[in-house]
């Protein structure tokens, strides 16, 4: 079989996965062929905010040309971030064709979101509020990938930007700041490795000025 037909066939694997696994799963077929890869089908593409048709994320790249280079068949269980702010827990295929030449990848993402939440609700069912602050930490993604689903963190940020200034180029006010940085502590930017900086560049701020503004929001919202 070519290439083509390969992958044909592995549309109908992701479009088998994604119905049988559920909402809680997105499943994503890239052709690698193609001179920019683009995802050629997709299944409960909500959880990312993509669609067929999509470029591939810096973070796939990146995964893919490690583990092309050490001739992996599959990546399980890696941490990723969605243009949402989500969390996702990832695993990818390699497919390959004739000459083990890479010609697809199949990536199923779980959205374990609404689990976390429930843990928290849980624990605040025995748990005073200040305890759990002080002492229960539910993080999904400590260890969570430098990159994310999107293209960047700046795309989140130029969102966040947009969304307090309505325009990505802006001298901001204290306040302005303080509402750009809730924003990214909501869809957990801060939990991506060296995420402050690029913050802190975007904003025009020094790393010490972001922490500070993280500290009044924790503060704030832990008081509320």
């Amino acid at each position: 079989m070519n290439h083509q037909e390969i992958l044909e066939h592995y549309k109908q694997v992701a479009s088998f996965l994604g119905e049988v696994l559920g909402p809680g799963y997105e499943t994503v077929l890239y052709d690698m062929k193609k001179r920019h890869p683009v995802i050629i089908a997709i299944h409960n593409g909500g959880i990312s905010g993509r669609s067929v048709g999509s470029p591939m994320s810096n973070m796939v790249k990146r995964m893919v040309a490690e583990g092309n280079d050490k001739n992996k068949e599959r990546i399980l269980n890696y941490r990723g971030l969605a243009a949402s702010g989500k969390t996702l827990r990832c695993s990818t295929m390699f497919i390959r064709g004739e000459d083990h030449e890479l010609i697809g990848l199949l990536c199923v993402n779980f959205d374990d979101t609404r689990f976390m939440e429930l843990s928290r609700d849980i624990f605040a069912l025995v748990h005073p509020d200040q305890y759990i602050r002080e002492n229960i930490s539910i993080s999904f993604t400590e260890h969570a990938e430098d990159g994310n689903l999107s293209d960047s963190v700046s795309d989140i940020i130029d969102e966040a930007l947009l969304t307090v200034a309505g325009t990505i180029r802006s001298a901001l006010s204290y306040e302005q700041k303080l509402e750009v940085i809730r924003i990214l502590n909501n869809r957990n930017v801060f939990q991506i490795k060296g995420a402050v900086s690029i913050v802190a560049n975007r904003l025009s701020s020094s790393q010490a000025s972001v922490y500070r503004y993280l500290s009044e929001i924790r503060h704030s919202e832990g008081s509320a």
